[in-house]
């Protein structure tokens, strides 16, 4: 072969090869990051995981920013189909954490609007469900709220969503550890008001 002939058969590989890294990076811009996580190069399956992740918070902060702004008016919380409302429940299904002290302002009973005994209706309830979704990392906001007034409705509704998250074993188990650490003599009644409860007494 020739000088000037293997000059030419470089350049056409060369130039092959730089159109095909050019296209792989078009494909991988318009690609979406769920494709990307198949994609054999490991730097683009990379990208798409912390692509994924950045989504998922970028979501939750916008769901949460529905919750912690309402628009719709108290009377219509017990329709499932307000803004308010899904995003509740997209955040419980999400496991978001981050969600965790809105929710529990939300299971709290509006004043003027529905009294809520148990994980049931409202927007209340479907709070009430969502922290149970979230599971242990609600725990210790809720054994917040358990140090609080035990006459309030949320503290009834709390210790309903712990029994639910954990059993009534573990439980008793959280909340004794619980009073074994707390100082304040009030708080610590309250938490052994709401082991009395756990226990049936």
């Amino acid at each position: 072969m020739t000088s000037f002939l293997k000059k030419c058969v470089w350049g056409i590989v060369v130039v092959t090869g730089i159109g095909l890294c050019s296209l792989f990076a078009q494909e991988s811009k318009t690609m979406q990051p769920l494709d990307l996580l198949k994609s054999r190069d490991d730097a683009a399956r990379q990208r798409a995981y912390a692509a994924l992740l950045g989504e998922r918070q970028e979501t939750i902060r916008g769901l949460l920013q529905i919750i912690d702004n309402p628009q719709s008016p108290v009377q219509q919380w017990i329709n499932s189909g307000t803004p308010e409302n899904l995003a509740i429940r997209a955040l419980g299904e999400m496991r978001a954490v981050e969600a965790v002290p809105s929710l529990i302002k939300w299971a709290d009973p509006p004043k003027g609007g529905f009294v809520i005994d148990d994980i049931t209706a409202a927007n209340g309830g479907f709070a009430a469900r969502a922290l149970v979704l979230i599971g242990k990392p609600a725990d210790p906001a809720l054994l917040d709220v358990l140090r609080q007034d035990t006459g309030k409705p949320i503290w009834g509704i709390s210790l309903s969503i712990l029994k639910e998250i954990e059993g009534v074993r573990c439980s008793e188990v959280i909340l004794e550890d619980a009073i074994a650490k707390e100082k304040d003599p009030t708080a610590k009644a309250h938490l052994q008001a709401a082991l009395k409860k756990v226990q049936g007494e």
